[in-house]
């Protein structure tokens, strides 16, 4: 009887969530035929066959029922080399990064020779590109058909039911009977209410709120996009009364996905490690783990990819051996759902189609090869069409560059590197927890075969993940422990075992090794606060102009190239209030080489009401090592009279490496300043 309500729940958000899948299908923006001469007018003054810099060839524009794809080529017969620039709707979920008015661009392969095909297409595009919308047979980039969401349902309804069903399936599986341990349902439930309640308070006190992943101005995931687009947002935001800005939004939904952690944690540790007990001590690390409470208040995908794979893997549990039926049934409805949600968090999420394989084959031994194949089905089949169209077609390069012996080499280095490897370094990670997560591994070499298997699993999955994520090595320390976010769920299993083990033979070093898990935040409180980088400044002082500039200014900035690293005001000023989305300021971006922007031009001969000027990051970051400034920032310096608006004087710690590339000797400090002309 104690079962019901979160079986019940369990189906229940089962099949309003499929509901909502099929509710948010509608027609997506489609390009019409006949419209080829309006297409290629974009590329003007470039035409089929034009040079493009670095010995590129302009070859081919492909116009298809949701996408313009212009091809540059480069070389000969079986040597030649190949480049695109992809133009998509904003909403499209393939969309690229680089905006403009009507369009979303992605950029495959080297940027250089499509800098002057996006450069044209962004001084062409007006707006209202797309004017018609229908249902492209299989193009709407969709692994479940759906399109644009309706007007009362998008993604933060879909998110609600998500997060109903991980705590329904965490509730679920501190019900289940199959534990020799005596502790009630009703006290492991409270227990885990508990220790999410404290995450959460250690969270609101503690995790910065701040932009902390790469490319923060310029690369969303689809999860992002969506949440900002979704339509239920600006009539929220109407009804509360409440301004929020796109930042505001994306660093909230990390919020969400944080505290909600423990139960998806909780729920994937009960199946794994056997036992409720073992499963609320990984739940309290989790929650009290300074790597995983640094990120939390941010935009951070590795934050809802663990909520994500920890969901994944639960459900995949349930459906193989819950002896409830219902509960098998709506466990295996959510699969594919969730595995979609798994593969788009993070491109080398794929890895965990592998370690769901390992799930199949190893830890639930007692299933039928029927049940493993029904089980197998949705996953396997939404993970790799969404492996194909999602992470080869826009990252082939770098699966490939990722699967090298070098990569491995890399890896190898990285596992004795007492500071990249973020759990050994002892300002990341607790040192204790090390020793308890290796005796962890050591119980679960004992002899038994479940055991052994779950051991062999955590060991796979770290292995897995910290080899594949040495792909990419920061230079600072903090920006590594992002990457290995993915590394904390086994190592929290890991843990979890050692702390069990260590509790029934040594009951009394039990508890103080718990309260060090406890007061790890605190212990960590200069790790988990420190946002005194480069970038952090910078989005602080962003954040601190906007404030003072009115709705309307027009702000000129330095962006990267091409677009690759965004324009901070056109982020900042995107805000969504009174049931309407908008923007605050008119943004105009520069960069060097070439005449300034039309629009740009226009301000300085003749400033409006409020014209501002931005000399961020990107002044100091896209130039040549031994120039003092970028000459195009030192270019709207001197065509305007500035006075100071706000400014920020700061020895430099480069986070993001992008974004340090020119820096030379006269970049140890740093003054970032935004200016406002003055009226003539």
């Amino acid at each position: 009887m104690r079962s019901r309500l979160p079986l019940r729940s369990l189906g229940a958000a089962a099949l309003l969530l499929l509901g909502a899948e099929v509710a948010v299908a509608q027609p997506v923006p489609v390009i019409e035929a006949g419209r080829e001469a309006e297409v290629q007018a974009l590329f003007a003054p470039l035409e089929l066959g034009d040079p493009l810099p670095e010995g590129w060839r302009f070859e081919t524009i492909a116009i298809g029922a949701t996408a313009i794809r212009a091809g540059a080529i480069r070389g000969e017969g079986e040597s030649v080399e190949e480049a695109a620039l992809v133009l998509r709707h904003p909403d499209d979920p393939e969309a690229g990064s680089h905006r403009t008015a009507s369009f979303a661009i992605a950029f495959e392969g080297p940027r250089a020779p499509l800098a002057p095909l996006a450069r044209a297409v962004g001084e062409h595009d007006e707006g209202g590109f797309w004017r018609v919308e229908a249902r492209p047979r299989g193009e709407d980039g969709s692994p479940f058909g759906a399109g644009r969401p309706t007007r009362d349902l998008g993604a933060l309804t879909l998110l609600g039911l998500f997060f109903l069903g991980v705590l329904a399936l965490a509730f679920r599986a501190a019900a289940r009977q199959d534990d020799p341990d005596p502790m009630p349902a009703g006290r492991v439930r409270l227990l885990l209410l508990g220790i999410a309640l404290a995450g959460a308070a250690v969270r609101l006190t503690m995790a910065p709120r701040m932009l902390l992943g790469a490319w923060v101005w310029s690369r969303w995931t689809r999860l992002h996009i969506d949440l900002w687009e979704s339509p239920e947002l600006p009539a929220l935001a109407g009804r509360l009364g409440a301004r929020w800005s796109e930042i505001d939004v994306l660093t909230a939904s990390g919020l969400a996905f944080a505290l909600l952690t423990p139960f998806a944690v909780f729920a994937h540790g009960r199946h794994l490690l056997g036992g409720r007990r073992r499963a609320l001590y990984a739940a309290l690390i989790v929650a009290a783990l300074p790597m995983h409470v640094r990120f939390s208040f941010s935009e951070v995908a590795f934050i809802p990819s663990i909520v994500f794979s920890s969901t994944l893997f639960a459900l995949g549990h349930t459906a193989l051996k819950d002896p409830a039926r219902p509960a098998r049934v709506s466990a295996w409805l959510l699969l594919g759902p969730v595995t979609a949600g798994v593969m788009v968090a993070r491109p080398l999420n794929a890895l965990f189609l592998l370690l769901f394989a390992g799930l199949l084959l190893g830890l639930v031994p007692s299933a039928s090869r029927r049940r493993r194949l029904l089980v197998a089905a949705p996953v396997l089949l939404v993970g790799g069409v969404l492996s194909i169209t999602h992470l080869w077609a826009h990252y082939a390069r770098n699966v490939r560059e990722g699967a090298s012996i070098e990569v491995v080499w890399k890896a190898l280095r990285l596992l004795f590197d007492v500071e990249a490897n973020a759990l050994w370094n002892p300002a990341i990670t607790p040192t204790l927890l090390l020793f308890v997560a290796v005796g962890g591994a050591i119980v679960l070499r004992r002899p038994g075969g479940q055991e052994r298997r779950r051991g062999a699993f955590l060991l796979v999955w770290l292995a897995v993940f910290f080899a594949t994520h040495a792909y990419v090595v920061p230079r600072a320390p903090a920006m590594q422990a992002r990457y290995h976010l993915h590394l904390v769920v086994p190592f929290a299993f890991l843990v979890a075992v050692g702390l069990e083990a260590l509790g029934r033979a040594r009951p009394r070093l039990l508890w103080p090794l718990v309260a060090y898990v406890a007061l790890a935040p605190l212990i960590h409180a200069g790790f988990i606060r420190d946002v005194g980088f480069n970038d952090h400044r910078e989005v602080t002082l962003v954040h601190r102009a906007a404030a003072r500039l009115p709705d309307g200014c027009v702000v000129i900035e330095r962006e990267g190239p091409e677009g690759a690293i965004g324009a901070r005001f056109r982020r900042v000023g995107s805000v969504v209030e009174e049931g309407e989305r908008g923007q605050r300021f008119e943004v105009h971006t520069v960069s060097d080489g070439g005449p300034l922007p039309e629009g740009v031009r226009r301000a300085l001969e003749a400033p409006p009401a409020c014209l501002a000027y931005y000399e961020g990051l990107a002044c100091f970051s896209e130039k040549r090592p031994g120039e003092p400034i970028s000459p195009v920032c030192a270019r709207i310096r001197r065509a305007a009279r500035w006075r100071r608006v706000v400014d920020d004087h700061f020895e430099s710690r480069p986070y993001d490496s992008n974004l340090a590339r020119g820096f030379g000797p006269t970049e140890a400090h740093l003054r970032l300043t935004v200016y406002r002309a003055e009226a003539r």
